[in-house]
Formats: structure tokens, sequence, C-alpha cells
């Protein structure tokens, strides 16, 4: 049986606002506006503080649907803390505040490792790894990749079958 995800703009709103009541009851998210987006396997939300849009797509969450509400508290971390799309040192602090009102919370939903916070799953399967100069890229099929950093064609490794 396949879970079904919770793609209705109104659903997320809904979902959004309550998990601001639990973890940011400083922030109010009705202005957010929500639209679902299409394709996109290895992205599981965007936001746009600027222009105060929620994009989140479901083709991640059908693969992942336990990351729906850490996706959600994610992305308003953006619109409520930093103003921006970055990852910088007030995205951290607002992680750090997440973890420490989790605490209080029975709902387990802040994951404890940051890294796992900031980015989504990897939903392709990558057969080559291509190295060079302390840099790593990973692609489904073989090619010939110029490193940026010094211009030689980078190794090539093949990681699965």
């Amino acid at each position: 049986m396949r879970l079904a995800f919770p793609c209705d703009e109104e659903y997320i709103q809904a979902e959004i606002k309550r998990l601001c009541d639990l973890f940011v009851p400083e922030f109010d998210p009705s202005e957010i506006e929500i639209s679902i987006g299409k394709g996109k396997y290895s992205y599981a939300a965007i936001a746009f503080p600027g222009k105060k849009k929620l994009v989140i797509y479901p083709a991640y969450h059908y693969r992942y649907p336990d990351d729906f509400k850490s996706t959600l508290l994610h992305e308003l971390g953006h619109f409520a803390f930093c103003d921006d799309p970055n990852h910088g040192p007030k995205f951290r602090e607002y992680y750090e505040l997440l973890l420490e009102r989790q605490k209080g919370i029975d709902e387990k939903i802040v994951p404890e490792n940051y890294e796992e916070f900031l980015y989504a799953k990897p939903v392709r399967k990558y057969k080559y790894k291509y190295s060079c100069c302390g840099e790593n890229l990973f692609r489904k099929k073989r090619v010939s990749l110029a490193c940026k950093c010094c211009g030689k064609n980078m190794s090539e490794e093949v990681i699965a079958k």
C-alpha cells in the first residue's frame, strides 16, 4: 500500500499553521502562498521569502513521506528567521531553537542531525563518482568531466552496478 501525500494547498497551509503554533508561535505564516510543484524529484520544497511563496514537491515526499513535517519546518526558517534561501548562521540558530523546543513536544519532527535538517535525501541512484582537487560529482551515466579547479579530467570511480 502506498501512502498518499497530502498535496492539497489548504492542508499544507493548515499543517504549517499547526507547526508554527507548536514550534515558532512568534511567527504568523498566514501570508505565505503555498503551491504544489511538478517534477523535481530531488527537491523537497523551495522557499521564496521575498515573494512570500513556498513550493512543495510531492514527487520527493512520495518517496520520503516521513520528511514532510521536517521539510515544512525547514522552509519556515527561511521565512521566519533568515529571509533568504541560504543556510547561514541565523539558520543554524533557528535549528537550535527548534531542537530546544522539540524537547517539550511529544510529536518527534526535528531531526537530531543538522545536515539531515538542511538537505533533502538523494532520490537518484548514481553509478559513477568523479573526483579531482577535493571535489566530488556524481552521475547516473558515464561522462567525461573536466575539473573546474585545474582543468584536468576528473578521475572516475564506479560506485554501483
